[in-house]
């Protein structure tokens, strides 16, 4: 046995401590807080949230946030090269984020309610897209904490309730869009899959209006949690002020209607156009 010689080195050095937790507010993508890992690039552009935005296409790549609260938005780019986020808290994925648009849209907001505390979001590059989009990049803009989520509006009662009412309700991005023959006037449409419009009212029947045309998709229409139609709103013309009535019974509901990013073949998107609702007694 000839033994040359013993090496000893030293433990590794552990790895830093987190970030501790940030409070309720708007972290840019430039804020020590918010870590990324991987390969990011920086994006100027005056219409993102703090004048900048990080972009990957890197499958892996990530971006995390310690925060202290009950409410996470992230903060986005939907383009036409965008793809699927994975987005997880506390290391359960909670979501399958599709941030492509065949349009650049600026500052797109997605929000997660989780328990009052601490909480770690990651989101991860995922490599994987629609069919549509031209490439699988991520880009992301900002997150914004808050320490609980707001009450909910009081019900309403009987009567006609426009886009532009307090009462409406809107999650998600969606833009406003004036023309006379939209009841009240205006109307908002979006076509963000997962954005939401909500009502609580107080009565038997709710009979929503929209506008349905050339590249409008399927609307998920909800009533206190219980999907009630996959509402098709595509039409080769454009016509306004359709309506859809909803009958339940007496008493104080929640109708939620979801842009599904689901269309029919026929149509050239999955655009959901929300002019108002009405309470009947």
């Amino acid at each position: 046995l000839i033994i040359d010689a013993f090496t000893v080195a030293a433990a590794p050095p552990p790895p830093p401590p987190p970030p501790p937790p940030v409070g309720a507010g708007t972290y840019e993508d430039s804020d020590s807080a918010v870590i990324f890992s991987g390969t990011w690039t920086s994006f100027a552009n005056a219409a993102n949230s703090g004048g900048s935005a990080k972009y990957s296409g890197q499958t892996g790549a990530q971006v995390s946030l310690t925060f202290d609260g009950a409410l996470l938005t992230l903060t986005y780019l939907a383009q036409a090269n965008a793809g699927i986020a994975t987005v997880a808290i506390d290391g359960t994925t909670v979501d399958q984020l599709d941030t492509y648009s065949a349009t650049a849209l600026f500052q797109q907001h997605k929000t997660y309610t989780v328990a009052a505390g601490v909480h770690t979001v990651t989101v991860t590059v995922s490599g994987n897209k629609n069919a549509a989009s031209a490439g699988a990049y991520l880009i992301i803009d900002a997150f914004t904490v808050a320490a609980a989520p707001p009450p909910p509006p009081p019900p309403v009662g009987a009567g006609t309730y426009q886009d532009s009412n307090s009462a409406v309700t809107f999650g998600g991005s969606w833009t406003s869009w004036s023309d006379g023959g939209n009841s009240g006037g205006s109307l908002k449409y979006s076509g963000q899959t997962g954005a939401q419009v909500s009502l609580t009212f107080d009565g038997a029947a709710l009979t929503l209006i929209y506008l349905k045309q050339s590249n409008a998709g399927v609307a998920t229409v909800s009533i206190d949690g219980t999907v009630v139609d996959q509402l098709d709103t595509y039409s080769a013309s454009r016509l306004f002020q359709q309506q859809k009535t909803y009958t339940v019974a007496a008493g104080v509901h929640t109708v939620v209607v979801s842009v599904s990013g689901n269309k029919n073949t026929a149509s050239g998107g999955a655009f959901v156009l929300v002019d108002a609702f009405i309470v009947a007694p």
